[in-house]
């Protein structure tokens, strides 16, 4: 298979090891036909798999972080980024008020990808990437120029 061929020389050289593989067919992909959805089960099902075995996933966390979260991912519409003085007041109109969980909120949205935080410096703690894509996207162009 040439996908698979290929695939296997590019984790070789890029030194990948987290890939999540797809079992049933002996690949490291998941082949799907966009016209029939012939293998999105297959897909689907992994997913499930790992979402079982991750705990984190399966951590419960108070109805005010979710809607704190859904607030933040619809700002995203307008923004790619918040500073934290407009996340606290966000946090404040679905009830969060303590600085201490709306830090733990922030800290579990940031390790699910959600957001990015970077908290080195004092400049950059009063920042909250909202759309971590923005952050990539403008990361590329300072390399590529």
């Amino acid at each position: 298979n040439q996908i698979q061929d290929l695939l296997n020389m590019r984790m070789q050289i890029l030194d990948v090891e987290d890939i999540i593989k797809n079992i049933d067919d002996g690949l490291n992909f998941f082949p799907v036909d966009n016209r029939t959805g012939s293998g999105i089960q297959n897909l689907r099902k992994r997913i499930q798999e790992i979402i079982k075995q991750d705990k984190t996933i399966q951590k419960e966390v108070p109805v005010a972080w979710m809607a704190l979260f859904d607030i933040l991912m619809s700002r995203r519409t307008d923004a790619s980024f918040l500073s934290a003085k407009q996340v606290k007041e966000c946090a404040i109109d679905v009830g969060i008020h303590q600085s201490g969980e709306i830090e733990a909120a922030l800290t579990l949205f940031h390790e699910r990808g959600f957001i990015l935080r970077v908290c080195s410096t004092e400049v950059l703690r009063d920042i909250v990437v909202i759309r971590p894509q923005w952050i990539l996207q403008r990361l590329c162009r300072a390399l590529f120029l």
